[in-house]
């Protein structure tokens, strides 16, 4: 919904100057100066938004970009391992993405988390302001991510987590990760 609205870019480089892309049009060079940051003004467009930086010579130093997420929303949990040890705490990344994994940070949603063969220690977001505190079982997604605390039983040999999307039943994610 914002296509064609004008918005800022704003490039932080350690470079000499940049050249900003977006769907592979030239939105021309600046220098970055002392501050190491430049500002274009583009027309919001889905697709890729590039940069290439250059030193005084004019020679490439780098490049990145940012590709705008697909239509699809998927919730995904990415976990730091896929056994866990008795007793053992796992930290679970939650976040709102497409298909191809790319982070939608304008999904925001409460989403509730449940574990069997463990317990949850904590249940946020990174807001400097949560409402609801660190210690419930539901908390709202914020730019798109949460994370979730969890540790496992001493006697179990697997724990088993579900992240379920509070408005959406068609969005959740049962897994099970096993001791060993």
């Amino acid at each position: 919904g914002c296509d064609g609205v004008m918005s800022e870019v704003e490039v932080y480089a350690k470079a000499y100057e940049c050249e900003l892309f977006l769907n592979k049009r030239s939105f021309g060079r600046k220098k970055l100066g002392k501050e190491c940051r430049c500002y274009f003004k583009v027309p919001y467009e889905e697709g890729v938004l590039s940069v290439k930086t250059y030193d005084d010579g004019g020679f490439l130093l780098g490049e990145a970009s940012l590709k705008s997420a697909g239509k699809e929303t998927v919730l995904q949990v990415s976990p730091e391992d896929e056994s866990i040890a008795p007793g053992e705490i796992l930290y679970l990344p939650i976040s709102y993405t497409d298909n191809e994994g790319i982070l939608k940070p304008m999904e925001k949603h409460n989403v509730s988390v449940s574990v069997k063969g463990g317990s949850l220690l904590g249940l946020g977001n990174a807001c400097s302001y949560n409402k609801d505190g660190y210690d419930k079982t539901k908390t709202f997604t914020y730019y798109g991510q949460a994370l979730a605390v969890v540790k496992a039983d001493e006697d179990a040999s697997e724990l088993e987590v579900e992240i379920k999307d509070e408005r959406d039943r068609l969005r959740q994610i049962k897994m099970v990760l096993r001791q060993g």
